[in-house]
């Protein structure tokens, strides 16, 4: 081929090249004046080479959508069931230069259209009631500490399953707006607000379980009193921080009780008597009393502690015996009546004796009650004031007072005769003399503490100890 062959060979190549160009330029032009350009989206819809007429019609959103919930909760609603129609109003087609469909053909086009949406609401209604979707459903309840007798217990969370209902149905005809084939809806439950594994909860339970696993013991040697996890569980509440805690008032109250109990200072007493039978005697200064205040605030500090405890309470009285029969078998018996005194020790009689109790003149009576050694003395001076107002000082070597109010034990060396009726006219001033020997031995014989039970087996001469 000669060099003017190949001259116009490479012209007629240009030639056809550009023909075939403006050729596919006005055929593009022409296609995307009526058709979308690539990458154009209408709601996030894929909706390129669709015809411009069509593409914001309705019918293109008329679809079948899944709907997944909560717990296997699955449901499936299409535009047919609920008669669901998509009305665009507003802009009918995209607005796009076809002419630039080179350019644009690389470029995104997205729109957003607004549509009237028409649907029948009872029949969608009717679709998620019928999958247990209902506008208000069991509501999710908190995970909470349940407190029994038992203990302490975490109790999880309910899920409920109350959805947001009106959330519910414009998700999905918003989805059917878009075209979303699956929907997940589980964000639209309703949560518990406190659930099992919340640290707070859990850092309650721990504080709450640390308290109801302890176990304090009151030992009254022939009972016990426990407070425990139940007696916890019963002095629990909630206070202004919302906090669940120990009741002081709770735990006075537990400790009230106990003292009621096994309190016997300032009660009258069933006594058995040597020869008399039983007899009620009236209170004198021997006995228990629980410091009520003092065992509160101890038991609330053990309580805090945690662990086991076994103690005695704090008492305000104390007497020697702890058992119910707080007496015990060592006690001195007073008689007032038969003006006599048995000495037991051990359950023993180890000595009795006649003696001499105050005159019955109105003023110094013995007074009844179950008193008690509660000083020893040797070698002291009884001082005191007789009816006409006259000061007496009387020596005595030993000395046993057994209330608060001046009357006691001791010898009486002045006298030569000792029981009988001797003490209606010429009796003490409310001691009871005995004789020397028989007063140093209970001296020797009975410690501080020693109950000493004062009472009118026949007569009713005395009243009631007042000192105690």
């Amino acid at each position: 081929m000669t060099i003017m062959d190949q001259t116009k060979s490479k012209k007629w190549f240009w030639i056809i090249l550009l023909v075939l160009l403006l050729a596919l330029y006005l055929g593009g032009s022409y296609y995307f004046s009526r058709y979308t350009f690539p990458n154009t989206t209408v709601n996030g819809m894929e909706r390129s080479f669709r015809p411009l007429d069509e593409v914001f019609k309705s019918s293109e959103y008329s679809d079948e959508l899944a709907i997944e919930g909560r717990d296997g909760t699955k449901l499936s609603v299409s535009a047919k069931d609920i008669q669901l129609e998509l009305t665009n109003n507003g802009m009918q087609a995209p607005s796009q230069n076809a002419f630039l469909w080179p350019v644009e053909a690389f470029q995104h086009h997205p729109y957003t259209v607004e549509y009237d949406v028409h649907y029948d609401q009872a029949k969608l209604d009717r679709i998620l009631n019928n999958a247990g979707l209902v506008p208000n459903g069991p509501a999710p309840v908190d995970a909470k500490i349940e407190v029994s007798k038992d203990g302490v217990r975490i109790v999880p969370e309910e899920k409920g399953n109350r959805v947001d209902y009106e959330g519910l149905k414009a998700q999905i005809l918003d989805a059917f707006q878009k075209g979303v084939k699956d929907l997940d809806i589980k964000e639209l439950y309703e949560e518990p607000k406190i659930t099992a594994d919340s640290p707070t909860l859990k850092e309650e339970f721990d504080r709450l379980d640390k308290i109801t696993r302890v176990k304090v013991v009151y030992d009254f040697v022939d009972r016990k009193f426990t407070f425990g996890p139940e007696e916890v569980v019963q002095c629990l509440k909630k206070g202004e921080d919302k906090q669940v805690a120990i009741d002081p008032d709770a735990v006075m109250d537990w400790v009230k009780d106990m003292a009621k109990k096994t309190d016997t200072y300032g009660t009258d007493r069933e006594f058995k008597t040597t020869n008399r039978g039983t007899v009620t005697v009236p209170p004198g200064i021997y006995g228990w009393q629980i410091d009520t205040k003092k065992t509160q605030e101890k038991l609330m500090t053990l309580l805090k502690e945690g662990g086991n405890h076994e103690l005695e309470p704090e008492y305000r009285h104390k007497a020697i015996n702890r058992e119910k029969n707080e007496i015990g078998s060592t006690y001195i018996e007073c008689d007032l009546s038969q003006q006599h005194l048995w000495a037991y020790k051990d359950g023993k009689l180890l000595l009795e004796t006649d003696y001499v109790s105050g005159t019955t003149n109105g003023v110094h009576e013995t007074p009844v009650g179950v008193h008690k050694i509660w000083s020893r003395e040797k070698d002291r001076e009884l001082k005191g004031k007789n009816l006409d107002g006259s000061k007496y000082v009387t020596p005595v070597t030993f000395w046993m007072p057994i209330n608060y109010g001046g009357v006691g034990l001791h010898d009486a060396p002045w006298r030569s005769a000792f029981g009988g009726s001797l003490y209606r006219r010429h009796g003490t001033h409310g001691c009871l003399n005995l004789p020397p020997k028989v007063a140093e031995r209970i001296f020797n014989e009975f410690p501080v503490g020693t109950p000493v039970v004062v009472y009118e087996s026949t007569t009713s001469f005395s009243p009631a100890d007042s000192t105690y």
